[in-house]
């Protein structure tokens, strides 16, 4: 019982935290639904080494999961994934920024479609 205790006390402490500004919990919560990381201005498309579009449809009650990768010789320095619809999740995996590959996952929320837009810029 105590071990509880201890386990609520702690998720409360988080979730609770008078810390964290409102308008910082929206961030944190907009930046999972899409990325732009890295030196995103004047984007040349000579730059542009990756662009994908993952969609899937909607099946009822099932979540849709997604992932792409890319692997090369050059550094990324502008990471772009788009979402269009209002719900679901992306990550990055691996490597990112200032690395020579990228590992992407998406999720959509419950019963909804997946739909992303990555695009990644190297040089």
């Amino acid at each position: 019982m105590y071990c509880l205790a201890i386990f609520f006390v702690a998720i409360l402490s988080v979730y609770c935290n008078p810390t964290v500004s409102p308008e910082e919990k929206l961030t944190l919560t907009a930046a999972r639904q899409e990325i732009i990381d890295g030196n995103c201005t004047n984007l040349s498309d000579v730059n542009l080494v990756m662009s994908d579009h993952v969609k899937k449809a909607a099946i009822p009650f099932i979540v849709r999961d997604g992932k792409t990768s890319w692997y090369g010789d050059q550094k990324i320095f502008c990471l772009k994934v788009v979402n269009y619809h209002d719900d679901g999740t992306v990550e990055v995996t691996e490597g990112g920024v200032n690395h020579s590959y990228v590992t992407i996952e998406m999720h959509s929320a419950r019963s909804h479609a997946l739909e992303f837009l990555v695009s990644i810029y190297a040089k």
